[in-house]
């Protein structure tokens, strides 16, 4: 297609009215159209550019005029503006009065930064971005909250989700509460808090749903001590060190740090590897006071040890038989005034208030008034039965069952242990002390009627 100008009716020469003309009466381009650019093609020569698709940008390729719908702008001024309908582009600022509207991505190779903080947001109510991928920290510079308009907030980390030291969790409520460590006074404010306004929102539930019967498949509420200060590192804790707490506050009109109840664990003995014995403390605070008291406990060894009064509204069920070995009844604490093995009879010495030994053929060793419960050294305080059942397989000969037991005469093998046979002799004591429940089970039940036989 040829652009040279042509005139608009044929003719050997260009007039001047021709030339002047801007009706398009006198000289066209060939083939124009609407918004067709003219322009000199070299020193000589015009030429015509049809016009571009919409949106295209005029450029200049190869010396020419072009128009290209993707321009590369590399050098502008940076005091000159651009204006394109109401978008500004002012030394790197883009603004628009309406909104700036970007398609498809958009890569960036530095910070994308607000011009005022705390002040604008990133999507809005209306407009929200779908997901956000990032890799790093996540910074609030102020106060804010994480929350949905719709449907619950899950978390799906691929290793642990860590809450800083020093920093807590509250669920229910704005800040946290106070309360003590335990002593009425001192200030605590545990790291973790559910508060609420009842049951319903104050309450934590540990829930297993497991087909295995075992450990393995039940809930588990753990506390754990260690003697090192030192997160990870291990150092071995100290006999009597306290391993945890579970207390009870209520609010005094003051404050929450009152103490009602509270159960302690300790470790009860020298610990070692493989080796933690402990015991356990109950306690309750008395009317007029913040602070609990020791009201039981119960050992490494099993012995429960009852402060204050035991009332029993039900029945105290002893064992009959017990393992070899063990008593089962009704236990006193007394000093022995020699060495005593299990089972052995003994009878209270008003001179130096020890237990000693009772022979049915002294009269000043009777009448029996106990059994010893367990190996006891002279001067030792031990466990003395009162009332019960003892099992020993090594102490107790071979009794005949149902048979009644008496005090002793003599010792048999060694030791001062029940017989069946009655004293017979004149000055003997003769006292029931219960009967055979096995051949080397007893139930010891000494009578308070001690009669001489003549």
């Amino acid at each position: 297609m040829a652009n040279e100008f042509k005139h608009k009716a044929a003719g050997a020469t260009l007039t001047q009215g021709e030339w002047e003309a801007t009706d398009g009466t006198g000289h066209t381009f060939d083939s124009q159209a609407t918004g067709d650019i003219a322009y000199a093609s070299s020193a000589s020569v015009m030429s015509r550019l049809g016009i571009g698709t919409t949106h295209a940008v005029l450029t200049v390729v190869g010396g020419v005029p072009a128009w290209d719908l993707t321009p590369v702008l590399t050098t502008v001024d940076a005091t000159t503006d651009f204006t394109i309908g109401d978008t500004v582009i002012t030394d790197g600022v883009i603004t628009d009065s309406t909104g700036i509207a970007l398609a498809g991505e958009v890569t960036v190779t530095g910070h994308v930064l607000p011009n005022a903080d705390d002040t604008y947001d990133l999507g809005s109510a209306s407009a929200a971005w779908q997901d956000l991928f990032l890799e790093g920290d996540i910074t609030m510079t102020d106060a804010g909250k994480i929350a949905t308009s719709a449907g619950a907030l899950t978390l799906e980390p691929t290793t642990d989700v860590l809450v800083a030291n020093g920093t807590g969790l509250v669920v229910g409520h704005t800040s946290q509460e106070t309360i003590s460590i335990g002593d009425g006074a001192t200030d605590l404010i545990p790291e973790v808090q559910v508060l609420g306004t009842g049951q319903v929102d104050a309450a934590m539930l540990l829930a297993a749903f497991s087909t295995t019967a075992t450990a393995a498949g039940a809930p588990l509420l753990a506390f754990a001590k260690g003697g090192n200060g030192t997160i990870g590192s291990h150092t071995v804790v100290t006999d009597g060190e306290e391993l945890g707490n579970v207390i009870w506050y209520g609010d005094d009109g003051t404050d929450l740090e009152a103490v009602a109840a509270l159960i302690q664990a300790e470790v009860d003995g020298t610990p070692g590897t493989g080796d933690m014995p402990g015991r356990l403390i109950f306690a309750t605070t008395a009317d007029g006071a913040e602070t609990a008291t020791e009201r039981m406990r119960i050992d490494s060894a099993g012995l429960t040890k009852v402060t204050g009064d035991f009332e029993v509204t039900g029945s105290t069920i002893y064992d009959s038989s017990p393992s070899d070995e063990t008593v089962s009844g009704l236990i006193a604490k007394f000093t022995a005034g020699e060495d005593l093995v299990r089972g052995e009879v003994v009878f209270f010495k008003a001179s130096d208030s020890k237990l000693w030994k009772a022979v049915a053929t002294a009269t000043g060793t009777m009448p029996v008034v106990a059994m010893a419960a367990e190996d006891i050294s002279a001067d030792a305080e031990g466990k003395f039965l009162l009332q019960g059942f003892c099992t020993d397989n090594g102490s107790f000969p071979a009794y005949t069952v149902g048979g009644k037991i008496y005090a002793p005469e003599a010792e048999t093998s060694g030791e001062n242990v029940p017989e069946q046979a009655a004293p017979d002799s004149d000055g003997d004591q003769i006292q029931v002390l219960g009967w055979a429940v096995t051949a080397n089970t007893l139930a010891f039940f000494p009578s308070n009627d001690v009669i001489e036989h003549a």
